[in-house]
């Protein structure tokens, strides 16, 4: 379920932080999001929002709730017995590596978003 705030103009919903940035740049580019650079979908002040593209603003997110290593993008590989970190990137998973621990595995998981994401990177 969707956090977004939605508001109802004109016959149809459009979510809150698009309208904001409608409202003060006019129009949102094709092919990019609106992101919310803290990760609060409810705060929808201008100075939290930037574009970036889809695979971006999908970098920009927290861990899974279900998450059990207590890191983003590392999950232990019974296989080897290791601690595997995978980033996805243009819709593609990426496996970075197997680790002794998952605070390696974070290590590595970090390094890689931000040398993929740069100021979009998320590893928490």
């Amino acid at each position: 379920m969707s956090k977004y705030k939605k508001v109802y103009i004109d016959g149809k919903y459009d979510r809150e932080h698009r309208i904001v940035w409608k409202t003060h740049f006019g129009k949102i580019p094709v092919g990019m999001d609106v992101d919310h650079i803290n990760q609060d979908k409810s705060d929808n002040r201008i100075e939290n929002l930037r574009l970036g593209t889809r695979s971006q603003n999908k970098s920009n997110s927290k861990k899974h709730k279900d998450n059990r290593s207590g890191f983003k993008g590392v999950t232990y590989y019974k296989r080897y017995n290791k601690w595997m970190a995978q980033i996805s990137h243009n819709y593609k998973k990426i496996t970075i590596g197997y680790f002794d621990t998952p605070q390696e595995a974070h290590a590595a998981y970090k390094k890689k978003a931000i040398e993929l994401f740069g100021e979009f990177a998320c590893w928490e």
